[in-house]
Parts: structure tokens; sequence; C-alpha cells
């Protein structure tokens, strides 16, 4: 079984050829929508927002979904494909002894937001904020338009247009995946 655990602000729906490829060789798969992204439950009023107060709810989404999911129902061994956040967590379950997969393939790890000055400043900046109540509220230049409406030209999450259109009209059809940026105490 390939367990597939996608990143920030992506959908199970946009994995639609990694799970066909997958299935064609053999293997069952389990695909998780993280809380708050996807089609998964929101935690604020604003759906755009795919908010967590702390990082440590994905473990508690990842741990229910390994034993009320995976293990009864899906055949061993057991691997993990994961992407950007998703690899995030599975470095920080692997970190706190999760020993769950047999294989890990870690894409992209969200290790540290790219693109910014001083990530030492920023997180300073991140914290202040969420100590003065703005926790959920969008980051500063962040709004609810949703990452996979936004323009193909300059994005930094593919070089591959034909995908990025394919993911943009999953988010178009079925507005209620689509994610914009992320709150503060995200």
């Amino acid at each position: 079984t390939v367990c597939i655990f996608p990143g920030r602000a992506e959908a199970i729906e946009e994995y639609f050829e990694v799970i066909s490829d997958l299935r064609s060789r053999g293997f069952a798969v389990a695909v998780l929508d993280w809380r708050g992204q996807g089609g998964s439950q929101r935690m604020l009023r604003d759906p755009r927002k795919g908010h967590v107060w702390s990082f440590d709810e994905y473990q508690k989404d990842l741990e229910i979904f390994i034993r009320e999911v995976v293990l009864p129902d899906c055949p061993p061994p057991l691997f993990g494909l994961a992407h950007s956040m998703g690899a995030a967590i599975m470095l920080e379950t692997s970190r706190l002894g999760g020993r769950w997969f047999d294989r890990l393939v870690l894409t992209s790890p969200m290790i540290e937001p790219a693109g910014i000055g001083s990530p030492r400043l920023t997180r300073a900046f991140m914290r202040l904020a969420r100590l003065a109540g703005l926790g959920r509220a969008y980051i500063p230049g962040g709004g609810p338009v949703a990452t996979a409406s936004r323009p193909f030209v300059g994005n930094p999450f593919t070089s591959d247009p034909v995908r990025y259109a394919r993911m943009a009209a999953i988010v178009e059809s079925v507005p209620q995946l689509g994610v914009g940026s992320p709150t503060v105490a995200w």
C-alpha cells in the first residue's frame, strides 16, 4: 500500500494520475486530505483559510488515518509518499518515532518558507502577530485567492503548465477544495 500525503493547498483529486500509475503497478493506495485542506473540515469560518493552531494537529490526523483506515483495510507492506507540507509532517513523524512505513519517499519537504529575506526575522514577526491576536488572519500580503487559481507564469510550485491548468480546473469546478494563503498561526 502506498499512502499519499499531499502538500499544503493540495487535494486528493490532484493526485489522480499518481494514483492511477500506482494502481496499474498493483499497489493499493490510501490518500489523506489534511485538516483544513482539500475536502476536509475547515477550522475557521472562512473556508479559504487552511488553518491549524499547531502542526501537532496534523500528527493527530495522521495517527487516526493510519489506525482507523490504513492498518485495518490496507495490505502491507506500507510505503509513504509525501510532498511539501506532507513531507515535512512525515519528517516530524519519523523524528517522533513513528514507524508505520517500510519506506518513505519525500519530495520537496517544506522545511522553511522559500522566498523570504530572513526566516528568523519572519518567524519572530509571526510569533508577535500571533501573540497580538492575529493568528486567524491571513499572512501579510496574503488572501483568499486559491493557490491553484493564481496565474501560471511566475508561480513557484511547478514548471508543468498542463498539470497546473488541470489543478486550476479542479478548483474552479469544485471551489471548496481551494485554499488561499496561510494564516499567521498556521
